[in-house]
């Protein structure tokens, strides 16, 4: 086993996982049987990380000299078995990337979760934006409040309800916060 070769094949593997990863998403239950990677991931690439770390382990007790002919036969049919596992999930992408996901699915993937918080933060924004132009036309002395049929109180109001759509749009990002976070260590085991 030409150990140079390995470890290039398996950065070309970490770029390929990294694309479908970004391209597909988690998907709703791990790809491999734990006995094969003990990571259980939802992605690839915790998987590849995993056997980047099977083949810097193998090459540190090489180094040392501490690798015996067991310890080099069980790393290396590890490492292969896993090399095959990731490639055959690689060339057949396009069968999980079309596989049905679960009705009843209360798991939000993180790629969901990441776009609802740029869509809030967008409307936090804009509601911010909002919010500052009507405290301006309350705080102005020299607004015409009558001109357009409006008054102050109804633009003190105005300016109650854009506070409390933009509170709760802060509220929801935190939650949206706490789910991300949750997910990323839940992906990470």
């Amino acid at each position: 086993m030409n150990f140079a070769d390995v470890a290039k094949h398996v950065e070309d593997l970490y770029e390929q996982a990294k694309y479908i990863d970004d391209k597909r998403g988690p998907h709703f239950k791990p790809l491999f049987d734990q006995q094969l990677f003990s990571c259980r991931a939802k992605l690839l690439l915790p998987c590849v990380k995993e056997t980047q770390h099977f083949i810097r382990e193998l090459l540190a007790e090489k180094k040392t000299q501490l690798l015996t002919p067991e310890r080099t036969t069980y790393l290396c049919e590890r490492i292969m078995a896993q090399l095959q596992a990731l490639q055959r999930e690689i060339h057949t992408q396009g069968v999980r990337f079309n596989e049905p996901k679960p009705k009843n699915q209360f798991y939000k993937d993180i790629y969901q979760l990441r776009q609802n918080y740029a869509q809030h933060q967008e409307w936090e924004r804009r509601l911010k934006k909002m919010l500052e132009d009507k405290e301006r036309e309350f705080a102005n002395p020299n607004s015409n409040f009558g001109y357009h049929g409006t008054s102050k109180a109804q633009i003190e109001k105005e300016v109650l309800r854009l506070e409390e759509r933009h509170l709760n749009c802060v509220n929801a990002m935190k939650k949206l916060e706490r789910q991300i976070v949750y997910q990323e260590q839940r992906e990470a085991r």
